[in-house]
């Protein structure tokens, strides 16, 4: 359960380097730009990690599994989806570690040395907590072999020189106080990690922690009749490890796109993992379990409502706990779709005793805006805040994909700016999302203009071939008496973006915010 509360400042600001934005910042606009620039950047990195397994021989043969490990370990979570500081500072760890494992057994390789601090020096512009990564840096060099003096000041050259460059630049621009803070007072403050609140964001943290299990778990897998030198680079990606997740969890923040920074190392390792199974069932069910998390993680409807709402409207959004007996200080309470209880009785059935909606009911009894999508729909109508029921699909299957609405009434928030004469294109996805009411109701609802939506064709006529799971009177979305309470069936909030190929959903959302900022 969602509760929407004022326009958010930017969250991101202590994240987001002044050299980020000036680099990065024409994608940051535009959902689409940062998923496609993420996709890529996560390419780049898993040829680049690759290259280093490759390069250096630490798998027992030539591979690309740690790439595949490492596409997948950046795809688990929509956190590192879209571009971000962290996501970027991620490129040059494969390319500092691939240059300071080539001196092992090399003496006097300063080129190496410089380009190790080089490279991590970069990343920390960008993303200054991997600014942490530079003295695991200056200690492995140590471990490889013996660490000059000269190489010693090669390797601070290496640090001083991207720094030095970059805060010129801005000084000739006039930015060089602005870019100090970035990198200092709002980049490396320190602070106690604050774990997120929620059940996907518990989720989301136990994922995170099964990966790190799995590599603290396999340590002597993958150190088992090795070369030394594979066990140095072993021991030093270890540190790596260590080292970031020492970063992040100082660095105080609840973004988990700052976990980006261990994927390098957990790619390797999970990689070895995999390698050992001989097992060929036990393989695939390893791949499967990833792809499955990747899957599950990535569907969720409640994030997929705070995504819209917190970064393509720009609103402030909390989540609130189904235990909670209060709400804050809110203008919309939103319940999304998803199967809350499991649905094992009926769709909402159970949820409707949640403790919470005592107090939704309550926020709605005092004028409040209430909307719920899909399941969320399915509990208004359980709980009696509006009218009818939602009933198995009649063709009893779970419906999944794109359908055409008419909007039939602007009497409503989430319908007010919408063309009553233009189809919108909505995605459904339910297995219980036939409309029910005895047909006093049906009439009552069709008598005070309380039907929001009708299942239509694309040019907008309402006829039985496009209703998609028998819904009387091919209805898709209601409001109550009072209008301040709205539920519909259909996903406006999976057809809000660019990114997705389809925005007409989002005029639901634009409609209810115009109708806060009126009511006040």
């Amino acid at each position: 359960m969602l509760g929407w509360v004022k326009p958010a400042d930017n969250a991101e600001s202590g994240f987001n380097t002044l050299l980020f934005r000036d680099v990065f910042g024409w994608a940051l606009a535009d959902t689409r730009r940062a998923a496609m620039l993420a996709t890529v950047l996560v390419f780049i990195q898993a040829v680049l990690l690759n290259r280093l397994v490759d390069t250096f021989r630490m798998m027992h043969d030539r591979t690309w599994v740690p790439g595949a490990m490492y596409a997948l370990a950046a795809s688990v979570l929509p956190d590192f989806l879209f571009v971000s500081a962290p996501l970027v500072a991620a490129t040059v760890i494969p390319l500092a570690l691939s240059r300071m494992f080539s001196v092992y057994k090399q003496s006097m390789a300063f080129g190496a040395v410089f380009d190790s601090a080089f490279w991590l020096t970069v990343g920390s512009l960008f993303y200054p907590p991997l600014a942490w990564l530079l003295p695991v840096c200056f200690i492995g060099f140590f471990s490889l072999r013996s660490f000059h003096l000269r190489e010693q000041i090669v390797f601070f050259t290496g640090v001083s020189v991207p720094f030095i460059l970059a805060l010129t630049f801005y000084f000739w621009y006039d930015a060089a106080p602005a870019f100090l803070n970035g990198q200092f007072a709002g980049g490396l403050q320190i602070s106690i990690y604050a774990l997120p609140d929620g059940l996907y964001g518990s989720l989301k943290t136990a994922l995170l922690a099964l990966m790190l299990i799995i590599v603290l778990a396999g340590f002597n897998v993958y150190y088992y009749k090795k070369l030394i030198q594979i066990q140095k680079f072993i021991t030093i990606l270890y540190w790596i490890l260590f080292a970031g997740l020492f970063a992040m969890l100082l660095h105080g923040g609840t973004q988990f796109r700052q976990f980006i920074l261990l994927a390098p190392s957990i790619a390797i390792f999970m990689a070895y993992s995999f390698q050992s199974l001989r097992n060929i069932f036990m393989a695939e069910v390893f791949h499967f379990g990833l792809l499955a998390a990747v899957f599950f993680i990535q569907s969720n409807c409640d994030d997929d409502m705070v995504h819209v709402l917190g970064d393509v409207m720009g609103e402030e959004v909390v989540k609130l706990w189904h235990k909670n007996t209060t709400l804050p200080d809110v203008d919309c309470v939103v319940l999304p779709g998803g199967f809350s209880y499991g649905d094992y009785v009926r769709a909402g059935a159970i949820a409707q005793f949640s403790p919470i909606m005592q107090a939704v009911k309550t926020f709605a009894a005092n004028g409040g805006y209430v909307f719920g999508v899909c399941n969320g729909f399915q509990i208004l109508c359980e709980a009696g805040l509006l009218p009818g029921i939602l009933l198995r699909n009649a063709n009893q299957q779970f419906i999944c994909k794109n359908v055409w609405l008419k909007p039939e009434t602007n009497r409503s928030p989430i319908t007010a700016g919408l063309e009553l004469d233009r189809a919108l294109k909505i995605p459904i996805a339910h297995a219980e999302g036939r409309y029910f009411a005895d047909p006093q109701t049906l009439d009552r609802l069709e008598a005070n203009d309380q039907v929001l939506f009708r299942y239509c064709t694309p040019a907008g006529a309402v006829t039985p071939d496009a209703n998609p799971n028998g819904a009387e009177r091919s209805i898709a979305g209601i409001c109550n008496e009072g209008r301040n309470v709205f539920g519909m069936m259909p996903h406006p909030e999976r057809a809000a973006e660019a990114v997705l190929g389809n925005t007409d959903g989002r005029g639901l959302f634009e409609s209810l915010i115009a109708s806060l900022a009126v009511a006040g």
